[in-house]
């Protein structure tokens, strides 16, 4: 439960930063964490750790 929490929190604080962005800015982070998150696990959208939640509240893997 805890870590769920933590995990929403980071998500929602993510999505606050990636909304104050530019769109082509915003693209381009989005497009970094997807690489971070795909040399760092096989499939960035398996157990959630590394999905995106973008402005409006959806998810983006």
């Amino acid at each position: 439960m805890l870590v769920e929490r933590v995990i929403g929190h980071r998500r929602q604080a993510i999505a606050d930063v990636l909304a104050a962005m530019p769109p082509s800015e915003r693209a381009a982070a989005a497009q970094a964490f997807g690489a971070f998150a795909r040399a760092a696990i096989a499939d960035p959208g398996d157990d959630g750790r590394f999905t995106l939640l973008q402005p409006g509240g959806r998810l983006r893997s």
